[in-house]
């Protein structure tokens, strides 16, 4: 699968898998990409690697600049203009899709609506990068005390409705993080044991 805009284009490699981005419709990206920007006139084409974590959050794993075809050889200046964050950014916009709303023949044809997924909108792509730069700014939060009590707040807010996973919106991150977070809130002493088989706590 390629998506494109005249800056860039978006390689979905093989290999990998889709990454559900959580809070409030996030969509999901495939974790593993590669980000391009086209030749433009002789100048050379860059192209990146991108890998995206279990919380949504990208890394750069190769930076290449290639000279393509009879285009003029790579220079030094060429690298000062590869602006890696932009570029990272643009193309997770483009790889993020949304879950689509099935229509009522879709349904009756038996199309899963968890199978179901669309690109998205420039609007929602905007959305998605949004969020990836505040997961980029969450990602070294420190977990702190005062983190904790709020991640005991959130989940006893929301004990009777999924509150791991509200959590895991809260501070926009994986569900298997959001668990990690409800484990050291109660080894603080800020939520109770838990109690076998259902969510809550011990009082």
């Amino acid at each position: 699968m390629v998506a494109e805009t005249q800056q860039v284009r978006v390689e979905l490699r093989g290999g990998g898998d889709f990454v559900e981005l959580g809070g409030g419709g996030g969509g999901r990206v495939w974790n593993r990409l590669t980000v391009v920007r086209p030749a433009q006139g002789d100048e050379p084409e860059v192209r990146i690697e991108v890998e995206v974590d279990e919380d949504g959050v990208t890394e750069c794993r190769d930076v290449r600049v290639v000279s393509v075809g009879a285009g003029r050889a790579v220079r030094a200046r060429d690298l000062r203009t590869v602006r890696l964050d932009d570029l990272i950014e643009a193309g997770f916009g483009l790889a993020v899709v949304q879950r689509a709303e099935l229509s009522e023949q879709a349904r009756r044809h038996g199309v899963d609506p968890d199978d179901w997924y669309t690109g998205s909108t420039a609007g929602e792509s905007r959305a998605a990068v949004g969020g990836l730069r505040r997961r980029k700014r969450d990602r070294n939060r420190k977990i702190t005390d005062d983190l904790l009590r709020e991640v005991a707040e959130v989940y006893r807010a929301n004990v009777d409705n999924g509150p791991t996973q509200a959590v895991a919106e809260r501070f926009v991150k994986a569900p298997s993080t959001a668990a990690l977070y409800v484990k050291l809130a109660r080894n603080a002493g800020f939520l109770g044991a838990a109690i076998k088989g259902r969510a809550g706590e011990q009082s």
